[in-house]
């Protein structure tokens, strides 16, 4: 049930038993763990099963991570609908946690969308049918008090029949902060609403955003905000100009899907039945634009003031403005104009320079262009670096003293492979390891595939040095 990922198939002896559960074959694995497709005994049914890795997390930001987990796949239990993946049970095996969930046949929308152009518009109208679908299920979670807050083609599955299932609910709003570090973003820019951008509180009308932008991205081929890179899109984002629907703009839809991505979550529908009713009927015609869809720019303060409000309140009282002002300058040669939004962003989550540097460090998606900007800013890395190694990295033992920007990119590789779990196993192991080499092959092994781990050792040689 991993978007994109090849199923792999172990010898009977090395799959591993969750409890009860006995584990039939790998389905994918990503940064957050891996997911298997399994047999429950007990009334003999098969099952997915997905554990969450948490094994290099601290003692104490374990055990919160653990009850914010159980807490969330409580309320994803209490989701009964069709459409949602049913969750069955949650446990723990060596210290592992897993949650077991109905076993879905099918294709994730992602996989269906990189379809060539053809194909995904003759799917487009029962892919569109299925987002009505979609809507339904998160009407009745939304019901409950649940909201998914990552709604994306991804963890949406369509089975062979052309029926939606929606997955991940409990799963994607557990708090990933301990794992991917201040400033790290958690959902999915292409299909987040602004105020999650923006770090702001969300509700409900957050999913319906996300499905705006699914549906945006079925009949016109892309997301509706997408540009070339991550800056880019929060960009266009966060700014308050509407979106643009392009091909759609003189078609029934248009209304419908401008009202469903407005900027301001007061302007979208109030409901997941009321867009769903909506969209339903510009689908058959019978839609009619009111004054009620008519979608105006957000104000500013809905996007964020100008920098100058960056230094106020209780950000100054942290902060130098100088400083800010410093990483404003620089981030901008990086990102652009939206360097003051999310500069802004991050220095109101920030407790320490170290901090607000090591969320500077991760809007810049070239490895490169991070190495030199860690080492423009060395002197904030005196009692340890943003980009979520420790102090003590620059004194592992004598004679092993690697470099912060060196260090940065062999995070950078790893991640290609991880996520951002690789900013804290890169963490973890350097205040371990005793040489470049044994930090490499302690790195490596958190590399399941073997063509993974050749690959990431080169990076990282050709990164620290090693011989």
């Amino acid at each position: 049930m991993s978007d994109g990922s090849e199923t792999i198939v172990r010898p009977a002896a090395e799959l591993p038993r969750f409890g009860r559960y006995r584990a039939l074959e790998r389905l994918g694995a990503g940064a957050m763990g891996v997911v298997w497709r399994a047999h429950d005994p007990a009334i003999d049914r098969i099952v997915a099963i997905k554990v969450m890795r948490t094994e290099m997390l601290e003692p104490e930001a374990r055990a919160a991570y653990l009850e914010r987990f159980r807490t969330e796949v409580r309320a994803a239990g209490r989701c009964a609908h069709p459409v949602i993946v049913a969750v069955y049970d949650f446990a723990e095996e060596a210290g592992q946690p897993y949650i077991v969930m109905e076993f879905v046949e099918g294709t994730t929308l992602a996989r269906l969308l990189r379809e060539s152009a053809a194909n995904r518009v003759a799917i487009a109208p029962r892919l569109v049918a299925a987002m009505l679908e979609v809507l339904d299920g998160l009407g009745a979670a939304h019901a409950t008090g649940v909201v998914h807050r990552d709604v994306k083609p991804g963890n949406i599955m369509i089975t062979p029949a052309g029926a939606a299932k929606l997955a991940d609910f409990g799963i994607a709003r557990v708090d990933l902060s301990a794992l991917t570090g201040t400033g790290a973003m958690i959902g999915t820019p292409g299909y987040m609403a602004p105020e999650q951008a923006l770090g702001r509180g969300v509700d409900h009308r957050a999913d319906l955003f996300a499905v705006a932008a699914i549906l945006h991205e079925i009949l016109v081929g892309r997301a509706p905000f997408a540009a070339p890179s991550l800056p880019e899109t929060l960009l266009r984002l966060t700014s308050p100009e509407p979106v643009e629907l392009g091909p759609l703009a003189n078609t029934a839809l248009a209304p419908v899907l401008a009202r469903a991505l407005a900027k301001n979550p007061a302007q979208r529908f109030a409901t997941a039945a009321e867009f769903r009713d909506a969209l339903r009927a510009a689908l058959t015609g019978g839609f009619r634009a009111e004054a009620a869809t008519t979608v105006r720019p957000a104000p500013e303060a809905e996007s964020g003031a100008g920098f100058a409000s960056l230094a106020a309140g209780t950000v100054e009282d942290r902060f130098d403005p100088a400083l800010l002002a410093r990483l404003r300058a620089d981030l901008v040669q990086h990102i652009g104009p939206i360097a003051e939004t999310l500069l802004r962003r991050a220095a109101a989550g920030a407790a320490t320079a170290q901090d607000l540097l090591g969320a500077c460090v991760g809007m810049i998606e070239d490895a490169h262009e991070r190495a030199e900007f860690l080492r423009r800013h060395r002197a904030l890395l005196a009692s340890g670096t943003g980009s979520g190694i420790g102090p003590r990295a620059a004194t592992v033992t004598p004679g092993f003293v690697p470099d912060i920007a060196a260090l940065a990119s062999v995070e950078s590789a790893l991640a290609f492979h991880l996520g951002p779990i690789a900013r804290v196993l890169v963490r973890k192991e350097v205040e371990a390891a005793r040489s470049r080499q044994e930090l490499i092959e302690r790195l490596a092994a958190h590399l399941e595939a073997a063509a993974d781990a050749a690959r990431f050792r080169r990076a990282a040689e050709a990164a620290l040095g090693a011989r």
